[in-house]
């Protein structure tokens, strides 16, 4: 519980300076703000979602949302790489 706890205070520092970059950055690494902030959003929901963990079957929200996790850090990479070109 503590390591939940610690993480979701963690992810709360990175959205509040995601959000800081964002409207007050220099709008090179835009693209990675943004995406931090959808990853933190579907984070705290996956969270929600587990609160509400009824059974092991396909319209439970948890495995969407956990769907929605993994696809997004495959697609860290190709935005990441289009904000450190030069």
């Amino acid at each position: 519980m503590l390591l939940n706890i610690s993480y979701m205070g963690v992810l709360t520092v990175c959205a509040y300076f995601a959000i800081q970059n964002l409207l007050f950055g220099d709008g090179k690494a835009k693209g990675i703000h943004i995406f931090c902030l959808v990853f933190i959003a579907t984070e705290y929901a996956l969270w929600i979602a587990s609160c509400f963990w009824i059974s092991d079957i396909w319209t439970n929200p948890y495995f969407w949302f956990d769907f929605l996790l993994t696809a997004e850090i495959g697609l860290f990479f190709p935005v990441v790489n289009r904000a450190v070109r030069p």
